[in-house]
């Protein structure tokens, strides 16, 4: 990946959680709803380095409230719910560094399952990606030395469906998924601590 489109990404990622906090503060304002394609993001003008001015500078660590939705306890707003998640407090609890039997070993990113599921109301395809609220760095999905910094899963014609996957951490803190489908965009905020 060029270390522009790597730029292009990151910057996406904070304007569309940039835009989901702002809309969260701003409940009461009306706003007309239009499709997008999957992954849009307005543009964004400040660089997610942590300084003050970045759109999420100064934010609490606020867990999504927990939401039930038949499969397990899932995290945020929906239709899609990652699963897997402690609480109180929405809380991720992974080992770092990877031990060596795991499947992680050798890399420098550690994980942790969650699985997802999108309910049945909506059967178009999702886009998750991620990324730390108290710190510059990434979250990332599934396998790999290097795994990969988006997740899909793919759109249904009827039913529900779930996605198991693996969310993949190098340190403890507050971070947040990005979940994106063709008529919605949400943040679900969750902590990340080091299993004891």
């Amino acid at each position: 990946m060029s270390e522009r489109h790597g730029d292009v990404m990151r910057y996406g990622w904070v304007a569309g959680c940039a835009r989901v906090c702002a809309a969260r503060s701003n409940r009461g304002a009306a706003g007309g709803k239009r499709t997008r394609t999957l992954g849009e993001a307005p543009p964004a003008t400040t660089p997610p380095d942590g300084r003050s001015g970045h759109p999420l500078s100064g934010q609490r660590c606020r867990p999504d409230q927990l939401r039930k939705y038949g499969v397990g306890k899932g995290i945020g707003p929906g239709p899609a719910y990652p699963i897997g998640f402690a609480q109180p407090g929405s809380v991720l609890q992974f080992t770092y560094p990877p031990e060596p039997p795991s499947q992680f070993a050798g890399s420098e990113w550690s994980g942790a399952k969650v699985l997802w599921f999108v309910a049945p109301r909506y059967r178009g395809p999702v886009l998750i990606r991620g990324g730390r609220l108290d710190h510059p760095d990434r979250l990332r999905f599934n396998r790999g030395m290097v795994p990969p910094l988006e997740m899909r899963i793919h759109k249904v014609f009827s039913g529900p469906r779930d996605r198991p996957s693996y969310t993949r951490l190098r340190a403890p803190g507050c971070y947040a998924y990005q979940v994106d489908g063709t008529n919605f965009s949400r943040v679900v905020v969750f902590q990340a601590s080091l299993a004891a």
